[in-house]
């Protein structure tokens, strides 16, 4: 047991089943199953990194009850027996680990909807009401048809015991069948299934009565529950109902793992998959509601990402374990540097949602911003190199920080030359807003690595193609990054009045006088645009395309597009500044001058895009014609794109040489 977080390696049982710790991997979609939801050599490595990483229970991915009810095309199934042998070999690999291992069941009614591989597909729920979100239609479900999915749901069951887990977890939240029969904003039905709330819960509770009646008293069942669905007040299964429904719920389970939010809506969905701007712990009050009035074990989730706050949950009382998602996907031995105390050693999740929801999102397989070695646990093992080489690499951004920190531990002589006078590059630039403050823990996990492991770094060191020969390096790898660009044909000298986005976030404001003109509605423009507004400043965003936030994703963007309003930007889309006097620019609005703009602004701030610095890369591939010099180029130098790729590009290079 750790003496430092006492409360989190203590080991708990449950049962006949000691598990060895608090830590919970909370199930997460991978979309690394196999075409026809068996399991996959991906999965499996994938699920065994992490109970080798020390956690103490691990729930895998919802795996679908019914192949008419599989929304993703990678999506874990259980239908059938033939997918018995190869959960046996998923439990075994993880067993063999020392973790616990149970298998999350899933039918997920109206969420059956576009975006999704599998269109074909029908809808269904308790009533047939339009999915809130997308207004496809759902059918509803006839008695008979809720009896058939209660079998279902029992078969799955009996599937998972038969393949070894320890355990089946039922899926009753975040807005998939169980739930929707339970919350009055999705089930309108008048028969012994809706109503009041004896009737809406009376198919969730059918369903843990028939598994714990297949199943026996010995084998463990757990129960997703939401604590709160945070729709609208009245349309949701209140607050207060939801401690009752848990108490309902807990007669015939043995632990309850609350949760929240849905994919009813942008909002809720962002209360499913909290970003990096909601507080550490955010949902522990709703697990410390079900705790107090259960007496099984109380899983809490919701941003916990660093063993400081797991710990101060379990000491508090909210709850009994901690269920950590992303957080584990970034660092699969997050559990075993806290247990030793090396709390500076683990790749803390920052909440971007880069490479996993939304790489979900646009049905690609889960990767991370942090760890490109996700999925690719067993290829991309990192070792040491068969020969020891002379690696330089130009610029200290994200993309070199993980291209020196790989190398290293490959064993390489790594030297890092930065033109600035610190390390981070454009990433710095990130954590600006009290948004996005997190983000500064991809920056500095990333410099605390390369200067453990020994990695030469020199500041304020331009590379040129002459230093580069007379360093006599094996291999040279380009992170020269990317500059911002400056909109020369609109704004040939630049003032006090017009500034880019980068010097504003960098806290030099020069002379602005409002409003201000933020020209670009990307990422980088909004997030200027939000700076601006909190330090005091008018702000109207001018972006030419119909749309803002047209280089995010989904999450991200809605949540961008809200924080304008919420700030009283102004937003001028299909606009743009097609020239500028010295004091004045001049809009257009779809090709025609507009008057209302033209006079309105005081000063502007450009943020129209980046363009490559690959002028060095094109030095050297002129200068070393006849020479065997091998360069690779990584991040932003090679295209303008975001953090994900260019630590990705980095650790490909520094595995590479």
């Amino acid at each position: 047991m750790s003496r430092k977080f006492p409360n989190l390696f203590k080991p708990i049982q449950i049962k006949e089943a000691l598990i060895r710790n608090r830590v919970v991997m909370a199930p997460m979609n991978t979309d690394y199953a196999g075409p026809q939801g068996e399991v996959t050599n991906q999965l499996t490595d994938y699920y065994a990194e992490r109970a080798k990483g020390g956690v103490g229970l691990i729930i895998t991915s919802a795996a679908a009850v019914d192949p008419k009810a599989k929304k993703r095309k990678g999506e874990l199934c259980v239908y059938h027996d033939d997918f018995i042998a190869g959960l046996t070999k998923l439990a075994s690999s993880v067993q063999m680990e020392g973790a616990k291992i149970f298998l999350q069941v899933v039918h997920v009614g109206r969420e059956l909807v576009s975006g999704t591989t599998l269109k074909f597909k029908e809808a269904v729920g308790p009533s047939s009401l339009p999915h809130p979100l997308t207004g496809e239609p759902c059918r509803e479900l006839t008695v008979d048809e809720i009896a058939e999915i209660r079998d279902k749901f029992i078969s799955a069951a009996r599937r998972t015991k038969e393949a070894g887990f320890d355990g089946v977890a039922v899926h009753g939240a975040h807005g998939y069948l169980l739930t929707q029969f339970t919350h009055p904003y999705s089930n309108r039905r008048l028969d012994k299934y809706g109503g009041g709330f004896e009737g809406r819960i009376r198919f969730p509770l059918e369903v843990v009565k028939g598994i714990r009646a297949e199943v026996g008293d010995n084998f463990l069942i757990s129960y997703r529950m939401n604590g709160n669905e945070f729709i609208e007040p009245g349309a949701q299964l209140d607050y207060d109902e939801s401690p009752s429904f848990a108490q309902k719920i807990a007669e015939y389970v043995d632990l309850i793992n609350v949760s929240t939010g849905s994919g009813q809506t942008p909002q809720t969905t962002r209360k499913l998959i909290p970003l990096m701007s909601a507080p550490r712990g955010c949902y522990a009050h709703l697990a410390r509601a079900v705790k107090e009035v259960v007496n099984v074990p109380v899983i809490c989730v919701g941003r916990i990402n660093t063993p400081e706050v797991a710990e101060s949950i379990l000491d508090r009382g909210d709850a009994d374990m901690v269920a950590i998602g992303r957080g584990l996907i970034a660092d699969p031995h997050w559990a075993n540097k806290a247990k030793q105390g090396e709390v500076d050693e683990i790749r803390r999740c920052v909440a971007c949602n880069q490479g996993c929801m939304e790489y979900l999102i646009q049905e690609k397989k889960v990767t991370c911003i942090h760890n490109p070695a996700v999925g690719k646990e067993r290829e991309l093992a990192i070792n040491t190199a068969q020969r020891k080489k002379k690696v330089l690499i130009i610029g200290g951004g994200v993309a070199g920080m993980e291209a020196a920190r790989v190398a290293r531990l490959r064993g390489h002589e790594v030297e890092l030359w930065e033109k600035n006078t610190s390390l981070g590059g454009n990433a710095n630039l990130a954590s600006v807003t009290p948004w996005k403050r997190e983000f500064k823990g991809v920056v500095d996990y990333l410099i605390y690595q390369v200067q453990k492991l020994g990695t030469s770094i020199r500041l304020n060191k331009e590379g040129t193609a002459q230093s580069i020969k007379d360093f006599g390096p094996d291999e040279v790898i380009l992170a020269t990054g990317a500059r911002p660009k400056t909109m020369a044909d609109v704004f040939d000298a630049r003032t006090d009045q017009v500034l880019l986005a980068e010097d504003v976030l960098l806290g030099k404001l020069g002379h602005l006088v409002s409003p201000v003109c933020l020209l670009g509605g990307g990422f980088v423009g909004l997030e200027t645009a939000a700076f601006l507004r909190i330090h005091g400043h008018e702000v109207a965003v001018v972006e030419m395309f119909p749309e803002l936030g047209l280089d995010m994703g989904a999450i991200n963007r809605a949540f961008w597009i809200d924080k304008m309003s919420e700030l009283g930007i102004q937003i001028h889309c299909g606009c743009k500044v097609s020239g500028f006097d010295g004091s004045e620019a001049m809009v257009e609005r779809d090709g025609k001058a507009d008057p209302g703009l033209i006079d309105f602004f005081r000063s502007y701030v450009i943020a129209v895009g980046y363009e490559s610095n690959d002028a060095l890369r094109q030095e050297l591939e002129r200068d070393s014609k006849g020479h065997q010099l091998s360069i690779h180029s990584v991040g932003d130098c090679v295209s303008p794109r975001n953090a994900l790729h260019a630590i990705h590009e980095g650790f490909n290079a520094g595995f590479s040489v």
